[in-house]
């Protein structure tokens, strides 16, 4: 058999056992927003790299002391920095500078739901985050080069089931609810399993924000939502890479300010000659 219709098999069984594995997400348990949370994140964990570290139910807060309200889960840098702040229950409470992505998730998106997830994701791009530049080597072109990246919030991403009007009338709201945001403090992703449908924030360089709407659909115009999902984490991983380069390496002590009450070592010198 040729590889690529080996693979094409392999891949087209995988697509068919993804579409009911996320269907089946949103659809049981009695704790159905904490369930349908715990299930996603796994979803998404299995399928990115294992370089990103997870964290349900997280506050993130900014070196001026603001912080949000706890969102449902949080990817996080693990690589450069360490982890500061643990609660009693064993939740983190993140600092904005080490946060990859903040996830919001519903199960029905009603006009109301909607608009209260673009002022969370609002909630966590209006912190201060450090603003400066990180080096990263990287290979572009097979050479090697120092490149230069601004550092810039989390991204936000926004999952639900489904929502409860026609897809246009959908596109419309997101359309209508973006355009009574700044352009910095706007979701990245809005995802809705059931139709199959991505919503992609594109920012290109000296033009007005760009909003695409893609839709999986299969011959026939049925939706393939194994595919669907397939396309999420591809851009959702692409867009992490972006995030990732980044990420600065933070001074607790100087620049959170943290060295009042975090450094209480005295210190003591020894002679050793």
């Amino acid at each position: 058999m040729p590889l690529s219709e080996y693979l094409q098999r392999h891949y087209e069984l995988r697509l068919k056992d993804l579409a009911k594995e996320i269907g089946d997400t949103f659809n049981s348990s009695e704790k159905k927003g904490d369930f349908n949370v715990t299930r996603f994140l796994e979803k998404t964990e299995e399928h990115l790299p294992n370089k990103y570290s997870f964290q349900k139910t997280t506050e993130i807060f900014d070196r001026d002391g603001n912080h949000t309200q706890s969102k449902d889960f949080v990817i996080y840098d693990r690589t450069k920095n360490i982890n500061l702040i643990t609660t009693a229950d064993k939740s983190l409470i993140l600092p904005v500078d080490i946060s990859l992505a903040v996830f919001e998730i519903k199960t029905t998106f009603t006009s109301e739901e909607l608009k209260r997830s673009f002022k969370q994701i609002k909630e966590v791009k209006s912190l201060i985050y450090i603003k400066k530049k990180v080096k990263v080597a990287e290979y572009i072109a097979d050479r090697l080069n120092d490149s230069t990246y601004d550092t810039f919030p989390p991204l936000g991403i926004i999952v639900a089931y489904d929502y409860d009007w026609s897809t246009k009338t959908f596109e419309e709201s997101v359309l209508k609810y973006s355009k009574e945001i700044n352009e910095n403090e706007l979701w990245d992703i809005i995802y809705v399993i059931n139709k199959g449908q991505l919503f992609i924030n594109y920012k290109p360089k000296d033009k007005p924000r760009l909003l695409i709407s893609y839709v999986n659909i299969n011959l026939g115009n049925s939706i393939d939502l194994g595919a669907a999902f397939l396309n999420f984490i591809l851009i959702l991983n692409n867009k992490l890479q972006g995030k990732l380069k980044a990420i600065p390496e933070i001074d607790y002590r100087e620049e959170y300010h943290l060295g009042n009450w975090l450094w209480k070592m005295k210190a003591v010198t020894y002679n050793l000659s």
